[in-house]
């Protein structure tokens, strides 16, 4: 059923058909002998109730459990933590509350300021030395961040290094442009030697071609980082899906790939 008028939708949603459309995602999960990111979370939790054993196993098997980018996990993976460390209370999170970018997707970063309170034996160290940017990288970093709660300022032992330079593009050609002809504005007053010395950072794929673009019309050879995921590549996804019918010949994504 398709509907153009969307502005109803909050009323038009039925918890009979809700409940009808979960059970049929799940009975296809089933069938496909699959399980989605959330039972991943949900399903351990229901097994370790169910059986103790298995969280007994578990609890031997990790002794010792670090987690990273703590800040970005939700309740039930707290909770899951809790129960492996349950018995040893060998914990180390790593994260900064200030850096979450996840909360539309369930992600709570009041979890890592509740840590200390779980765990009121634990040891807390602040990580605010900044080793490997200037002194000037940093004090903008700080000035930037200013305005958020609950940080802890950076600070470096660092030279100043040169200044910074803030540049606002008007769109990706524009921001490409500017970076090649920096590039080449080093090369040719000899603060850069070779091309070999810039590294260009940018934040999508998305960016690559219009940086490798520009480099080469400013006559700058480029090496971009190869696709090193090999399980993207089409022949390996072919391979993976006949191997999924192996084991399950009703897996219908894998067979409407082959």
């Amino acid at each position: 059923m398709y509907r153009t008028d969307l502005s109803q939708d909050h009323e038009a949603l039925d918890p009979a058909l809700l409940t009808q459309l979960a059970e049929a995602y799940e009975a296809l999960l089933q069938k496909q002998a699959a399980v989605d990111y959330p039972a991943m979370l949900v399903l351990p939790l229901s097994l370790f109730d169910a059986d103790p054993r298995a969280l007994g196993m578990l609890q031997d098997a990790y002794r010792h459990v670090l987690v990273d980018e703590v800040q970005d996990t939700c309740r039930v993976q707290y909770s899951l933590l809790q129960r492996l460390v349950e018995r040893h209370r060998n914990l180390a999170l790593v994260g900064d509350p200030v850096q979450s970018v996840y909360s539309f997707r369930g992600a709570d970063p009041s979890l890592l300021q509740a840590f200390p309170r779980d765990y009121p034996d634990a040891r807390v160290f602040v990580l605010d030395e900044n080793h490997r940017s200037t002194s000037t990288i940093v004090s903008l970093d700080n000035a930037i961040a200013a305005p958020l709660a609950a940080r802890s300022a950076s600070w470096t032992s660092n030279p100043p290094g040169p200044a910074a330079r803030v540049y606002s593009a008007d769109d990706e050609q524009d921001e490409a442009r500017y970076v090649a002809e920096e590039v080449g504005r080093l090369l040719d007053t000899g603060e850069l030697l070779k091309p070999g010395q810039v590294g260009v950072l940018f934040r999508t794929n998305a960016q690559a071609r219009a940086l490798a673009d520009a480099l080469r019309g400013h006559g700058v050879p480029v090496q971009m980082r190869p696709d090193l995921d090999l399980f993207t590549r089409a022949e390996v996804r072919d391979v993976l899906a006949y191997l999924r019918l192996v084991h399950n010949p009703t897996d219908g994504p894998a067979l409407a790939r082959t």
